[in-house]
C-alpha cells in the first residue's frame, strides 16, 4: 500500500493511502509498517513513549526539524521512544513524518 500522508492522533497515527482510505496505528513501527518503510521482524516488537514523554514530543521534534535541527529532532525522536530506535530508523521516521 502507499501511503500518501501521516497524521499525528492523541493516541497514535492516520495514515491514508493512496485511494482515500484511512488506517489506524498505535504506535511510530506501526505505522512504519502499514507504509511498508521497515522490514517486519522476525519477532513482534512494540514501541512506546519512554518514562517522562508524550505524544507531544512528536510535536516537538517536528518544530526541531522545521527548524532546521535535523539532528536534534532525530536524538529526540530516539530518546522518546522505548525500546529506542535505531539510527537508521530514527532518521527514516523523522524524514517521512516531517518531510
Amino acid at each position: 500500500m502507499h501511503i500518501e500522508k501521516i497524521h499525528i492522533a492523541q493516541n497514535g497515527f492516520v495514515l491514508e493511502d493512496s485511494l482515500g482510505r484511512m488506517h489506524i496505528a498505535k504506535t511510530l513501527h506501526e505505522a512504519a509498517d502499514l507504509a511498508d518503510e521497515f522490514p517486519r521482524p522476525a519477532v513482534s516488537t512494540w514501541i512506546c513513549y519512554a518514562e517522562g514523554f508524550d505524544a507531544s514530543a512528536l510535536n516537538r521534534v517536528k518544530q526541531l526539524f522545521s527548524g532546521g535541527r535535523k539532528i536534534d529532532a532525530i536524538k529526540l525522536l530516539r530518546d522518546c521512544l522505548t525500546p529506542r530506535l535505531s539510527l537508521r530508523e530514527a532518521k527514516d521516521l523523522v524524514e517521512r513524518l516531517c518531510g
